[in-house]
């Protein structure tokens, strides 16, 4: 049998005992209750129902030049970047472009080319954000 340690309504340790007859008292003295099969730690538990814990996703503020291109290849949107870069119509913002794309250590997600391949690509936020989760786990 499963038994959670429970704090603030938050499982914070989950221990299995074959036999808790054997012990009873010392798990009722130190507060552990059973836990059903398939929550852990993380998971909440208000006196009556249990609820999974909320998945937190973090978008990176920055992935490898690598991870983009893989993330874009998959997207099948590799190959628009360069159309969209060319498509700058200040030719400063263009070099600057080419230069991110080119050179960079890490592609930002805060990069004016980001923006610039929002507008060219037609992505949203959004996508542009699943795209970097994407890449960052490349």
């Amino acid at each position: 049998m499963h038994y959670a340690e429970i704090a603030a309504n938050v499982v914070t340790n989950v221990i299995d005992i074959d036999n808790p007859e054997e012990i009873s008292g010392l798990i009722e003295q130190n507060g552990w209750i059973e836990i059903p099969n398939g929550y852990g730690i993380g998971d909440s538990y208000n006196g009556t129902e249990w609820s999974k814990a909320t998945q937190i996703i973090i978008i990176p503020s920055s992935v490898t030049p690598r991870q983009a291109r893989l993330a874009l290849l998959q997207s099948g949107l590799l190959g628009d970047v360069q159309a969209a870069i060319d498509s700058i119509s200040d030719q400063s913002q263009k070099q600057a472009a080419q230069i991110d794309w080119e050179y960079s250590s890490a592609i930002e997600r805060s990069y004016p080319l980001i923006q610039a391949l929002i507008t060219s690509l037609g992505l949203t936020e959004s996508q542009i954000d699943e795209l970097f989760i994407m890449a960052s786990q490349l």
